[in-house]
């Protein structure tokens, strides 16, 4: 594919513009929500995982890409292979909700909807709702600690679009939009 990984486009240029950062998610969703609908749940969800093709900016294509630890209820009862132990964690812990942190067997896509949280969350500050000095810790704060309000970092940022990006970082599945599509 030509183009650049979200992740590098970040490294290079830090926060987005809001347009251009809403439109790469937007983009990400309706491929999230295509896996969804045939019981894929992604869980590695993260800017190094979705591709910008072409030219970045508003009229970029974006791809989902690695779905090497993707869970498939149907695929695995259909392969019945075991493909990781219990004590395996699959996923990249700056973007791992708080049930995939306590078990990444134990997720649905609201997992996903914990990542897209995390990416727009990203791709409008320029840094992760949450950063540690060790995974540990990291985890620790996933579990237990509130994400920085996003307008803290980035005051322009509207107040609705805060409440989505913290409605999707809400700690309990429950709390999170059932759905890519709601």
């Amino acid at each position: 594919l030509e183009g650049a990984t979200l992740g590098r486009l970040l490294k290079k240029r830090g926060a987005l513009p809001i347009k251009e950062a809403l439109h790469y998610v937007l983009q990400t969703c309706v491929a999230v929500a295509e896996c969804h609908a045939v019981g894929i749940v992604h869980r590695d969800l993260k800017p190094e995982n979705i591709m910008v093709l072409g030219e970045p900016g508003p009229g970029a294509m974006v791809k989902v890409l690695d779905f090497g630890v993707s869970k498939s209820d149907w695929l695995e009862q259909a392969a019945r292979l075991r493909l990781t132990g219990t004590a395996d964690v699959l996923g990249t812990p700056t973007h791992m909700s708080p049930e995939q942190v306590r078990s990444s067997k134990s997720v649905d896509a609201r997992t996903d909807i914990w990542a897209l949280g995390v990416v727009l969350y990203e791709s409008l500050t320029g840094i992760p709702p949450f950063m540690a000095d060790n995974l540990p810790a990291l985890c620790a704060a996933i579990v237990s600690d509130e994400p920085r309000p996003p307008r803290e970092l980035r005051p322009e940022l509207p107040r609705g679009l805060e409440a989505v990006i913290l409605h999707c970082l809400d700690k309990h599945p429950d709390g999170r939009p059932f759905s890519v599509r709601s």
